[in-house]
């Protein structure tokens, strides 16, 4: 039975071999398809992921480098264009610039209140701007009112504004006003006994050497000066002798019965005073 059986085996082994010969099975095709046609000889490859169609590929169509890329578009460094960075801010200074004062001795002596303005746009130079209104002195008889300006430039000699000592060259100009209180009686004549008001615009140049002194952000100055009226004349009369003829009573301000005050003065003296001193005590701050 054994032998039988091998021998069926080995009959039906033989018969599948001669119906199905080598190279004909799930790897091959069968006769009828073995060869493509000419006209689809190769397949045209896939266009996926991997590669971009010809009309699109490298170099030519939208790529790298060429079109918005890095270099040569929007990019870094510097922005947009590739410009350079901004530049850094100033450094601030190192001293400071700026201060605001008030004198109230020329208020008492002159009646010329002042507030002192002043920037130092340089550490050893200041420019300072001294606005003022006149009003009664608390000294005197004699009321005025106006107005004026002053200037000037500050030359500080230890090498930083606002300390020490400072030398400054003055400019002025102020429109005054002075009147009398004195009420005259009936038929007062101002040619003869003196005037009741009298105007006068001054031009003042000069110098003050003064010294500032510090304690954190407050100061006090101290400083005297000299100031020459260029606008200041005398009338020629006045030094001629009194009479009829030249009653002298344009030359005085009539300030009670007995006491009249000069219009012109040569030196620290008068209404229109040609040479004239300045004292200075302020306090402010700095900052």
């Amino acid at each position: 039975m054994g032998a039988m059986g091998g021998a069926l085996l080995l009959s039906l082994g033989s018969s599948a071999a001669a119906q199905y010969p080598p190279g004909q099975g799930y790897g091959q095709p069968p006769p009828g398809y073995a060869q493509p046609q000419p006209g689809y000889a190769q397949p045209q490859p896939a266009y996926g992921y991997g590669q971009p169609p010809p009309g699109y590929g490298q170099p030519g169509g939208y790529q790298q480098p060429g079109g918005y890329q890095q270099p040569g578009g929007y990019q870094q460094p510097g922005g947009y264009g590739g410009g350079p960075p901004p530049p850094p801010p100033p450094p601030e200074p190192s001293f400071d610039q700026y201060s605001i004062r008030f004198d109230p001795l020329m208020w008492i002596l002159q009646g010329r209140p002042a507030l002192e303005l002043e920037y130092a746009p340089i550490k050893w130079l200041s420019i300072e701007v001294t606005p003022m209104l006149a009003t009664k002195s608390l000294i005197s008889d004699v009321e005025q009112s106006g107005g004026g300006v002053g200037a000037s430039v500050g030359f500080w000699l230890d090498g930083t504004a606002y300390s020490g000592t400072v030398l400054r060259p003055l400019f002025e100009v102020n429109a005054m006003t002075y009147k009398s209180p004195y009420s005259p009686p009936a038929g007062y004549d101002e040619n003869l006994d003196g005037v009741l008001q009298h105007k006068h615009t001054e031009t003042r140049i000069g110098g003050m050497i003064a010294s500032h002194h510090r304690w954190g952000g407050f100061t006090i100055v101290t400083g005297f000066g000299l100031l020459v009226d260029t606008a200041a004349k005398k009338d020629p009369r006045c030094d001629q002798a009194q009479s009829a003829a030249n009653p002298k009573g344009y030359c005085v301000l009539r300030t009670s019965d007995q006491n009249t005050t000069d219009i012109y003065g040569s030196f620290a003296s008068g209404l229109e005073t040609k040479v004239d001193w300045l004292l200075r005590l302020s306090l402010g701050a700095v900052f």
